[in-house]
């Protein structure tokens, strides 16, 4: 592990203009960056080294300010290399959901370890603070999606796309049954008079500031609406609370990563209001959903271990591609265990046909997701397509 291996994260950004501003500035000497994630959690922690561990498990711990959710990336019984003969990483990821399933699934099926890595996991709890991270130099990859690495690149950061995971939105829309029965939609109701019935709605995301926030201003102004001054946005988490609290009307129409919004369904107190996964919004026929960043710097000294985390996260998709949703939704499941294994076999039905094949950034997503932050009034200008990726280390 380079660096003094400590899993340290720095404070969580409170809004959008802070979301944004966050990414200014981030790259400070190493001594700076552990002054600063000490200070904005309260102290440092030192986390145990993943080799201590036998098992898969994980460990939660509160250090001041911040709620750090550390998970062991470790199934030590099923390596096939020593553990001390492993080279150590640290990998950022946002959320522990279905978005992270090349991650959970290169882990579980021990292709880390084949290609002779041992990863540390780290949960950061969203909102871009993944991507600070990565640029405080507390992680060496992060697997998250393109929003904040275009607002990253935005303001200068020197990030690269090696790896693309998910080429589709999967983030879908759910709307309390009595709300839609009251404004008179269906899941087959047009798009643009869905988008339109969201006014004077509260609408419900797993946590503000994140990609759901972006992707419902995007629908807002696609109908005209501000999120400002036309809905109300509240926070509803990103586990099994998520559809109890739709249930209970904290919000009337909510935003979540599949299968949460489907679970709602199934409940039978929502309809699916917009269904991205599927493809019914046109504006996102490719995006930038789940992808392997990592900073320019670090790629050119050590372009062997990105070779590496590319090729494991690349062999898991194909795996995923080419075996039964029962055998996926076995091998994530130690991941995703807070959810029920039917609700997490559903999800994984419609997650894996949302896999990219192939593991290349495309421009025609980098082209959509930028336009989409751009109309969601959160990215002035879309970084040119060389600018952020690079598709040298992608198998094929």
């Amino acid at each position: 592990m380079r660096g003094d291996g400590r899993g340290r994260l720095l404070a969580k950004a409170g809004g959008d203009t802070e979301w944004l501003a966050a990414f200014e500035g981030m790259e400070v000497p190493m001594s700076q960056a552990r002054e600063q994630i000490a200070s904005g959690l309260g102290g440092s922690r030192s986390l145990r080294p993943v080799c201590d561990l036998p098992t898969a498990g994980r460990k939660e711990f509160m250090p001041g300010k911040g709620r750090v959710l550390v998970w062991w990336l470790i199934l030590a019984a099923l390596w096939t290399a020593p553990c001390a003969a492993a080279e150590k990483v640290r990998l950022a990821i946002p959320v522990t959901a279905l978005t992270m399933l090349p991650v959970y699934l290169a882990q579980g099926l021990s292709l880390f370890a084949e290609e002779g890595l041992e990863v540390e996991g780290i949960a950061t709890q969203g909102a871009g603070l993944e991507i600070r991270a990565l640029l405080a130099g507390q992680v060496e990859f992060t697997f998250t999606s393109g929003d904040a690495v275009l607002a990253a690149v935005q303001v200068g950061q020197r990030l690269a796309v090696v790896f693309s995971g998910l080429n589709r939105p999967i983030i879908n829309w759910a709307m309390h049954r009595d709300v839609a029965m009251q404004r008179g939609l269906t899941s087959s109701s047009p798009l643009l008079q869905k988008f339109r019935a969201l006014k004077g709605l509260t609408i419900g995301l797993d946590q503000k500031g994140a990609l759901a926030q972006h992707l419902a201003e995007y629908g807002l102004r696609k109908a005209g609406l501000d999120s400002s001054a036309h809905v109300k946005l509240v926070s509803l988490g990103s586990g099994p609370e998520w559809p109890a609290r739709l249930r209970e009307r904290r919000a009337d129409v909510a935003l979540g990563v599949v299968p949460l919004p489907e679970m709602a369904v199934a409940q039978g107190h929502a309809i699916l209001f917009v269904n991205n996964a599927a493809g019914e919004d046109p504006s996102f026929p490719e995006f930038l959903m789940g992808s392997l960043v990592v900073r320019q710097d670090f790629l050119e000294k050590y372009p062997g271990t990105v070779r590496k985390m590319v090729r494991a996260l690349y062999r898991a998709n194909h795996w995923a591609l080419a075996n039964p949703p029962e055998a996926v939704a076995a091998t994530v499941q130690p991941f995703l265990s807070r959810f029920e294994p039917a609700a997490l076999l559903t999800g994984v039905k419609i997650v894996v046909p949302a896999l990219s094949p192939h593991g290349r950034t495309t421009e025609r997503a980098v082209e959509v997701t930028g336009g989409i932050l751009e109309q969601s009034g959160l990215l002035k200008k879309k970084p040119a397509f060389p600018e952020i990726v690079v598709n040298d280390f992608v198998p094929g």
